[in-house]
């Protein structure tokens, strides 16, 4: 006998919910894949399709019905079902639930600045499908956070010698993916929500998420942790106390704490004050140590006296360039982040080189997913009649109000200009500093 059974004879549509609970008081709790209840084609009796997690919870009911079942006064009966509702049921090789996620960066190897917590977090993962999911709610709204595995830098697992409490720091390459759940009938259940009624949305929280470069996870007392050296390759664990408590792109991506940029840290990048190469040869080398740096002005103090002591001047990173190719400044905006680059090398084309004196004053912008992949039209409107009003997500009124009202840097301004046809493709575009 299969997993997925048919049970007659409801006196009405009754709501999933409520025909799980009764089941479920014979077969146990967490025993349903999934239920959807229907109305029967030939009289006011209504039907319920249910799949089971295993077929000896199925033939449960089957038997019961056979030795007359009731709900209520109405008598059930059961059929088998030839088809599942859910084909191939998503399975986690590790679920923790009860975890507090802290959003935020970490400003020592001690220290973690909280920007934004959630508490009563479920944390699902296994090693097939190279993805961290966590499931939160969020002022009534269901929420999930897709982490992909290439967006973690390392994770660290602190459990102070004699303390109880457990901190797995997850420091980040990349923000996560974040759905919303849409609503969904009354009359049908699913253990884990199908993908369809997850929809991409920006981030719901005061951009907290977009400006954190980790996660803090609070364990629960007692919790059984997976091993996590199975599955991420920058783990490690300290026994040591943990309290919860180009810059651009260093801090997006983690290299720099943005707490720790006071206005020492400012004064040693400044241009005025300190010699050119000397930044740019510093903030070259930060952006490729294999760790965060806690205390940037001392570090970059230490770096600019030696160079100052050394026999040969740091060079700039910039290269000369063959006939064709310029430097470019570029922003990539992801649905949580804005990140800044360059400026990069990019083949010129004939506006470029018409105003090549102005070349400080374009900029490329590349609308992409968090981990720099390509969004397709599904992200910014889904299949879902229910996405939104007007069937656009989050992730669109985002890129829609990118084009409206510019990009600014500073003071500097920068608007919509045009797109090429492989830009098109690619999700990119110019923009032109408004002067």
């Amino acid at each position: 006998m299969g997993k997925t059974i048919q049970v007659y004879g409801f006196p009405y549509l009754i709501a999933a919910d409520v025909v799980k609970k009764f089941l479920e008081q014979h077969t146990g709790q967490g025993t349903i894949v999934a239920l959807e209840m229907k109305p029967s084609k030939k009289g006011p009796r209504a039907y319920a399709r249910v799949q089971f997690t295993h077929s000896r919870y199925a033939e449960m009911i089957q038997y019961l019905a056979s030795t007359r079942m009731y709900y209520g006064t109405s008598y059930l009966r059961v059929w088998e079902s030839d088809n599942d509702i859910v084909h191939n049921p998503r399975t986690y090789m590790h679920e923790m639930e009860q975890v507090t996620l802290n959003f935020g960066c970490q400003t020592s190897r001690e220290k973690f600045s909280v920007l934004w917590k959630a508490a009563s977090v479920s944390v699902k993962f296994g090693t097939g499908l190279k993805k961290m999911h966590f499931l939160l709610c969020h002022n009534s709204v269901e929420y999930k956070l897709q982490l992909s595995y290439e967006n973690i830098w390392q994770i660290v697992l602190y459990h102070p010698r004699g303390q109880t409490a457990k901190l797995l720091l997850i420091q980040l390459f990349g923000a996560p993916r974040i759905y919303k759940k849409v609503n969904c009938s009354v009359y049908s259940y699913f253990s884990e929500t199908q993908d369809d009624q997850w929809i991409r949305t920006t981030d719901f929280t005061p951009s907290c998420i977009g400006q954190s470069s980790g996660l803090c996870l609070e364990l629960p007392y007692g919790m059984r942790l997976p091993n996590f050296e199975d599955h991420f390759v920058y783990y490690s664990k300290s026994e040591n106390p943990f309290h919860l408590e180009k810059v651009c792109s260093l801090v997006q991506t983690g290299c720099l704490p943005g707490p720790k940029l006071d206005a020492r840290f400012f004064q040693l990048v400044n241009p005025q004050r300190i010699n050119t190469k000397y930044v740019e040869h510093a903030l070259e080398k930060l952006y490729y140590l294999k760790e965060c740096c806690y205390d940037p002005a001392t570090w970059l103090m230490e770096q600019y006296q030696k160079y100052q002591t050394a026999k040969e001047q740091p060079k700039s990173p910039a290269i000369s360039l063959d006939d064709g190719l310029v430097y470019v400044h570029r922003v990539q905006v992801t649905p949580t982040k804005v990140y800044f680059s360059g400026p990069e090398v990019n083949v010129s084309n004939r506006v470029l080189r018409h105003f090549s004196d102005y070349i400080d004053n374009f900029l490329r912008v590349s609308f992409v997913d968090e981990e720099w992949d390509k969004m397709y039209s599904t992200d910014l409107s889904p299949r879902v009649a229910s996405a939104d009003e007007n069937g656009k997500t989050k992730l669109y009124e985002r890129i829609l109000k990118t084009l409206r009202e510019g990009i600014r840097i500073g003071n500097k301004n920068f608007e919509f200009l045009a797109f090429s046809s492989s830009q098109l493709r690619d999700n990119s575009l110019w923009m032109f500093l408004n002067q």
